[in-house]
């Protein structure tokens, strides 16, 4: 980061200006003779102040921002971040010998995000800040808009930033066939992107008094030297829209309670959206990019992504999966946990390793048929973590 004084950068050009005339006083030591009885005649020092101008370069003694020019967002350079993927699912079974309608309510939940930092800055005596606002239209089948209004300090010596929480809902209707079960699935991404900005800041201040006629800096320094650069990088984060999905899962398993609907709750915790396997790539929307090519024209780096469809319970002869258990790859990420593997430190504790770790749907089908699923998570060493 780089931070100009406004004071030192006036003052430097100040000194290269006409001088300026300065009054000020002069105190001398005078010794006069008193006469005291029996004594006589005596000295005595008195001290005597008299006006003595000077001329000399002016100072600065305070700074302030006075206006904040071309102010401007680089979105022909907008840089997209790592997404994050949240992920919720129900599985809802209808135990009853007829199908039902039920109100099936899902949420994920994510933050919404604001941060300013400050590549070039000013510092001023008097502080001050300027009003900026962009709004930053993502390409993506998920959609998203990041907006942003806010005063932003010209100091780079003052961070700004906000967050807060936010969800994103689904209520669907939700038709079941008879002694059928289905998987509900609501997915969104938490989005980033970086945004450049720029601008010119004017600066000013009050001299030192003089006799010469002079009060500000503006009244010896032009516009240009007393204009300095202001820039930045502005963060914001998001929630996509969120997707849903639906999937039947063919007949229910185990049902506890006859004639009623069981509903069954699962919350990811949220995982890096580039180690999303085949799984949800193949169900979800594509997530969103703010990049743009240097023509500023926005471009989408996802492919195409399968539509979700809701599967009905007689839609012609089909090719069942091969009978015994697979598994999909939901998403993968990298977890630090002591390890033997890595050796121990000065007081016994087992040093730091890195580990692959891998969440799993399995499915288990029978005769062409689902008769079970479940997910887990497997859990590979990779390598020590280095200090």
């Amino acid at each position: 980061m780089s931070e100009i004084s406004a004071s030192d950068h006036m003052n430097s050009l100040l000194a290269t200006k006409s001088l300026v005339i300065y009054t000020g006083t002069i105190t001398t030591d005078v010794i006069v003779y008193q006469d005291v009885p029996l004594l006589g005649k005596i000295p005595v020092v008195t001290k005597v102040t008299t006006r003595h101008d000077s001329s000399g370069f002016s100072k600065v003694v305070n700074s302030k921002v006075i206006e904040v020019l071309d102010l401007k967002f680089d979105q022909a350079n907008i840089t997209s971040l790592p997404q994050t993927g949240l992920l919720t699912r129900k599985t809802v079974q209808n135990c009853a010998d007829a199908s039902v309608t039920s109100s099936i309510g899902l949420s994920v939940t994510g933050t919404q995000t604001w941060g300013v930092t400050k590549t070039n800055g000013v510092t001023t005596t008097i502080g001050a800040s300027v009003n900026a606002s962009v709004g930053v239209q993502g390409v993506g089948s998920a959609g998203m808009t990041l907006t942003f209004s806010q005063a932003i300090s010209t100091t780079t010596a003052m961070s700004e930033g906000g967050s807060q929480q936010v969800s994103r809902t689904s209520n669907e209707n939700i038709t079941i066939g008879p002694r059928r079960s289905v998987l509900i699935e609501l997915f969104a991404y938490q989005s980033t992107a970086e945004i450049p900005f720029s601008g010119k800041i004017v600066i000013d201040g009050n001299l030192e008094n003089n006799l010469s006629g002079v009060t500000q800096a503006s009244d010896l320094l032009s516009l240009s030297e007393r204009t300095l650069p202001f820039s930045g990088i502005l963060r914001l984060s998001d929630v996509s829209q969120a997707n849903l999905r639906t999937s039947d899962l063919g007949g229910v398993q185990g049902c506890a309670v006859p004639n009623s609907i069981s509903i069954a709750e699962e919350r990811f915790p949220p995982f890096p959206a580039d180690k999303l396997g085949s799984y949800l790539l193949d169900r979800f929307k594509a997530p969103v990019d703010f990049a743009r090519s240097e023509s500023g024209e926005i471009h989408d780096h996802i492919g195409k992504f399968s539509n979700f469809t809701w599967l009905g319970e007689n839609e012609g002869p089909t090719i069942g999966p091969s009978d015994g258990t697979s598994y999909e790859i939901l998403y993968t990420t990298e977890i630090y946990e002591p390890s033997a593997a890595c050796g121990f430190n000065d007081l016994g504790v087992m040093n730091t390793g890195i580990f692959s770790l891998e969440a799993r749907q399995y499915r288990n089908y029978s005769n062409g048929q689902l008769v079970s699923q479940w997910q887990d998570t497997v859990k590979n060493f990779l390598r020590c973590h280095e200090v």
